[in-house]
């Protein structure tokens, strides 16, 4: 099996524990406000994460791709390789920066009420 393949199966499985591990919390944090009578603060905390999560995960994606195209071009850099690889690690960081961002979910509630 190539080095290559080996990678991508890792990172689906990994990336697969990491979903249904999040998953199991969700679920059953979904249970116990619901016993409780108060799942709609639930699903107000739920989607407000999401909503955070991927709105700035979109705007730091696009603001920093622009910025690297930009540079691209100015530059006039042949490396097209280069650039690939600096897109996909900008869309893993990406991710990560909308997933520390939607912790900030309360801020937001706090100055939307």
């Amino acid at each position: 099996m190539k080095t290559k393949n080996i990678i991508i199966l890792t990172t689906i499985f990994i990336a697969s524990l990491i979903a249904f591990f999040k998953f199991i919390g969700i679920y059953t944090e979904w249970i116990w406000f619901e016993s409780v009578d108060y799942l709609e603060v639930y699903k107000t905390i739920l989607f407000s994460k999401i909503g955070i999560g991927i709105a700035s995960s979109i705007f730091f994606i696009v603001f920093t791709a622009i910025n690297i195209y930009l540079a691209e071009r100015i530059t006039k850099s042949n490396n097209k390789e280069y650039f690939k690889v600096v897109f996909g690690m900008v869309f893993f960081i990406g991710l990560l920066y909308g997933a520390i961002a939607s912790s900030a979910y309360k801020t937001l509630l706090f100055y939307l009420n």
